[in-house]
């Protein structure tokens, strides 16, 4: 560790000196952790979220916006982005910073209710619009965690899952490149980078403008990350199906279980994140367990948390994962643990067994969205302290 971020005997993470730290994907799993996590170690957070999204702060005023809607992504008609930032020709800029709510928010902002976080309208495809973030505020580190993150879906849009996954990681380190050198860049990446999709396809893009970024002299890094699960994840996601059926008391049937994955925990995953960010010198790395396991352990262990013989309630069937859909995929933390000290700490029982239990109080309450779901206040054994 260097400037910045201290870890201490306690593991803790701490601030040593004022931040401005824009998080983009803020409203997902692993911004929401993220933006916690700074906040309570003294950051300023800029909280990046989309226009649709933004709109559950209720009574807050919104600034309108000719052309594309902010959370539809913009598709350039020339390619890639050129080094120089673009100027928007669709009208006002996207982003709008709200420096107060106007009242209590409800839905996915709820996790975001905090002093330190600041609720902003952000399309990272409207280049433009970022430049004018970095011009207005002093921006001292950047987290790109937005993303399209199906990989089945990317098949289906393979053209929005590059200029979101890709480029627009390309438009932003331009932006930083010409305005803010000094600002430090993390994007998030995957495991999944370098196999058979087009989502793997632009992850591995934005790797190398990463990797050309740090060459022109700015300070960007990577983080592949292998699957990270919390009770934050939307319900689509096959670990929040999977806690939602052993909570309910209901048979799992989703088919194969066979394939392997490196499971952990996001709020552990996002400690690394501001760890690596905050070194002498950039590196990428693995953020992940190092142990794979098959799906099928995720789906005994939550029945187990549950109180219910796994035997009796786990339907598998299914001739194997879909052609693109590999069967073994990890990775390896080693290089950011002797950087750091960062290595994960829950167990796969101590997440589903937290997973499943908000997914009770989820059926008991009916409320999908509450703050106190999320377990803030410890981040992988790094207790974020100011």
């Amino acid at each position: 560790m260097s400037e910045g971020w201290r870890l201490s005997e306690g593991r803790r993470l701490s601030l040593s000196k004022p931040l401005i730290a824009l998080v983009t994907g803020a409203a997902g799993q692993d911004g929401i952790y993220l933006s916690r996590l700074l906040a309570d170690a003294g950051v300023e957070v800029l909280a990046g979220v989309r226009a649709e999204v933004s709109r559950l702060v209720a009574g807050a005023p919104r600034t309108s916006t000719t052309g594309p809607p902010t959370d539809a992504p913009r598709t350039s008609t020339t390619g890639p982005p050129t080094d120089a930032p673009r100027t928007s020709t669709t009208g006002p800029s996207a982003v709008e910073v709200r420096a107060e709510r106007a009242s209590k928010p409800r839905g996915r902002l709820a996790y975001l209710d905090h002093p330190r976080i600041t609720v902003i309208d952000l399309d990272i495809t409207d280049t433009a619009a970022f430049a004018a973030l970095l011009r207005a505020r002093q921006v001292g580190e950047v987290y790109n965690l937005a993303a399209q993150s199906s990989v089945a879906r990317s098949w289906d849009d393979p053209r929005t899952t590059a200029a979101v996954n890709a480029d627009a990681v390309e438009g932003m380190l331009a932006a930083i490149r010409h305005i803010r050198p000094a600002t430090r860049f993390f994007q998030a990446s995957s495991v999944q980078a370098g196999t058979s999709s087009p989502y793997a396809a632009a992850k591995l893009a934005a790797e190398g403008a990463v990797a050309d970024a740090r060459a022109r002299g700015l300070f960007a890094v990577a983080g592949r990350l292998g699957n990270h699960e919390s009770p934050l994840r939307p319900p689509h996601f096959v670990s929040r199906r999977i806690a939602r059926a052993a909570a309910a008391g209901d048979v799992l049937d989703i088919g194969d279980l066979s394939p392997e994955r490196d499971w952990g925990h996001a709020r552990d995953h996002v400690a690394a994140m501001p760890l690596l960010l905050r070194l002498g010198s950039p590196i990428d790395a693995d953020i992940c367990t190092g142990v794979r396991r098959p799906l099928r352990d995720l789906a005994h262990a939550a029945y187990r948390a549950a109180g219910l013989p796994p035997e009796e309630y786990v339907v598998e069937v299914g001739a194997g994962p879909r052609p693109e859909d590999p069967a073994s995929l990890g990775g390896s933390p080693d290089v950011l643990a002797r950087a750091t000290g960062w290595r994960a700490q829950t167990s796969i029982d101590a997440l589903m067994a937290e997973m499943v239990a908000v997914e009770r109080r989820r059926l008991e309450s009916g409320v999908e969205d509450d703050a106190s779901y999320g377990g803030f206040g410890s981040a992988g054994g790094f207790e974020a302290r100011r």
